[in-house]
């Protein structure tokens, strides 16, 4: 179960470190701003999804 803990929290930190690098790079304007959210979102949104596919397939090796 720790190696899951451990997948589980690498996907979380690179999904945060995706929303954050948009709002550090998009400060420009309001629209940008937004934009640059919205992309960070995206790309966490897929980060997850490896995550949620790394973790099903450990969880069928387990059970």
């Amino acid at each position: 179960m720790k190696e899951l803990d451990n997948l589980i929290a690498y996907y979380n930190k690179r999904a945060e470190m995706y929303i954050t690098q948009s709002l550090k790079h998009k400060k420009d304007t309001d629209k940008a701003l937004s934009d640059g959210i919205a992309e960070g979102f995206k790309m966490a949104a897929k980060e997850l999804e490896k995550a949620n596919k790394k973790i099903n397939s450990k969880l069928k090796e387990l059970f």
